[in-house]
């Protein structure tokens, strides 16, 4: 009786350790796809702009000190706003890197994917730079008001196109990967930080 409970417990234990190695592959698969994207000029002049608006905000929140308390309210708004722009872009980006008929879809229609990216990117920088960028700069005195322009914007968009080339490189080992590894190690690294955090 003791040697079936040991052969059971033996057993089970086996598995868990079956299923942990497993699960270490899977997610070394996913970390050489997300090194491989962490490096790419796309990453990284989205995050580029990514802290030249946490640098902006925190720059404001600084020198806001002489401004009513409806001001500041208002340029929080908007900056949540934007924020809520980008992060929609990276749960976009989160959901085409990891669902396979996603990839498929971008695989077959790179240009149409880059148009939906360039759109997208687009429209939360420009709201950024109108209506939160913008507002700050009125409202007290930036030392760096350099808006984030179209130039930039549209080499981001060039560099999406790298990003095409990595899903496609990396595609049958992103088959087997999940959304929340990549929201855990990926995603979450790049979001802008919430008002609050700034």
């Amino acid at each position: 009786m003791k040697s079936i409970k040991f052969i059971a417990a033996l057993a089970i234990t086996m598995l868990f350790l079956f299923q942990l190695n497993a699960q270490s592959a899977k997610e070394r698969r996913w970390q050489a796809a997300i090194d491989a994207l962490e490096k790419s000029d796309f990453i990284l002049k989205y995050d580029e702009f990514r802290r030249k608006a946490e640098t902006d905000v925190a720059e404001f929140k600084l020198k806001s000190s002489t401004l009513q308390a409806s001001e500041t309210a208002y340029i929080k708004k908007n900056y949540e706003a934007a924020l809520a722009r980008f992060d929609n872009l990276l749960d976009d980006l989160k959901r085409d890197f990891t669902e396979p008929d996603n990839r498929r879809s971008i695989a077959t229609q790179p240009d149409h994917y880059s148009r939906f990216l360039e759109k997208d990117l687009n429209e939360a920088i420009h709201y950024y730079n109108t209506e939160c960028l913008a507002k700050m700069e009125t409202a007290v005195q930036m030392n760096s008001p350099i808006a984030f322009g179209l130039m930039e914007a549209g080499m981001i968009i060039a560099l999406g196109k790298e990003l095409l080339q990595l899903w496609q490189s990396h595609s049958e080992k992103l088959n087997r990967q999940s959304g929340e590894y990549f929201e855990r190690v990926f995603v979450n690294q790049h979001r802008l930080r919430r008002w609050e955090d700034l």
